[in-house]
């Protein structure tokens, strides 16, 4: 093969991958397009020792593509103090120009949250708008087949979440 063959063909393929890429891009950044809020809480049991519940968000996705959220991780923290890892293995299909409900399962014990933020329940319940609630959140979704993961970070405080839902959005 001619030097200027291997050129051609070098070029070639490195635009092919040029364009490949910038169209996975603007993929990603259509599937960035999103809110999501809070719909129900279920608790399931509720003591001293144990605090579990269903918790369920509406996704709204505002893109034209569907996907599939294949695992969920959530890292939530208190006052800057870490709380609990949530983890959701279940897949969830997310339709396009729709909402979809998205189903977490978060269980812990109020004794170490409550020692962690260092406050007693009483100021718990009464100051709801001091306690800073912090979730860091990954989405782990199959576009085309491709994994992607779709970080995003919901800062809030405990009266807005145990008041009405406040959508959020990106």
């Amino acid at each position: 093969m001619k030097p200027e063959t291997k050129k051609y063909i070098i070029a070639g393929v490195l635009g092919v991958i040029s364009i490949a890429a910038a169209l996975a891009y603007l993929q990603y950044r259509k599937l960035m397009n999103f809110t999501i809020k809070f719909k129900k809480v279920l608790v399931k049991t509720l003591s001293a020792t144990s605090i579990s519940f269903d918790l369920f968000l509406n996704f709204t996705n505002n893109s034209d593509i569907k996907f599939t959220i294949l695992e969920q991780d959530y890292k939530v923290y208190m006052n800057d103090a870490f709380v609990t890892k949530i983890i959701n293995k279940a897949p969830i299909e997310v339709i396009s120009k729709g909402t979809s409900v998205i189903p977490v399962n978060v269980t812990f014990d109020p004794r170490a949250v409550l020692k962690l933020i260092g406050k007693n329940a009483t100021d718990l319940l009464l100051n709801r708008d001091k306690i800073i609630v912090k979730m860091d959140i990954k989405l782990k979704v199959k576009l085309y087949g491709i994994p992607v993961s779709i970080p995003y970070v919901y800062t809030s405080n405990l009266k807005e979440l145990t008041s009405a839902s406040q959508p959020t959005t990106t």
